[in-house]
């Protein structure tokens, strides 16, 4: 349970890089030393709001996670080092859980999946490809009205980003 984790965390001393990727990705998250599984390496913290609220930009400028029950959290204007950890559709290092804590805000946290080496990528996987019955993979398409074209490079990659087809986790 995330939540546990969570409470049980202790501030984290994480040696932590943002990084340009020099790809069209935009800015990512290394660690600078070794992680073990099952860490807590950061929370991504934002505005949550009923996604039927929202202003429909998903745009690369912005940052904005589909959480459960409708909800996005947006992330735009709310610097927390774990909003930089980029997408893959291959095999994410992270993963990412939310909860709604007792002060009634919903949370949520990244944490390592696998042990993870000095001088890597944190990833985690922002949807399942096969929610919009992609079997296959797919060429990355461009960013139109099917959605934001996925750029993780994977040999999986699935081709979107966010659309119409993938609705979140």
């Amino acid at each position: 349970m995330a939540s546990a984790r969570y409470n049980k965390r202790q501030p984290p001393k994480r040696k932590l890089t943002v990084f340009k990727t020099y790809t069209r990705r935009g800015r990512g998250l290394r660690t600078d030393e070794d992680l073990p599984q099952d860490i807590f390496v950061g929370e991504i913290k934002g505005v949550v709001r009923d996604m039927r609220d929202s202003d429909g930009d998903w745009s690369s400028s912005h940052f904005r996670m589909a959480l459960s029950n409708g909800r996005e959290l947006d992330a735009t204007h709310v610097n927390s080092q774990a909003r930089y950890v980029n997408h893959t559709c291959g095999e994410p290092n992270c993963g990412w859980e939310e909860w709604e804590g007792a002060d009634g805000k919903v949370h949520v946290a990244v944490f390592t999946v696998m042990p993870v080496k000095a001088d890597t990528e944190l990833t985690i996987r922002y949807h399942d490809c096969t929610q919009a019955g992609m079997e296959e993979p797919k060429a990355p398409p461009q960013q139109s009205k099917k959605g934001e074209a996925c750029l993780c490079g994977s040999d999986n990659c699935c081709g979107l980003l966010w659309g119409p087809e993938l609705e979140g986790p």
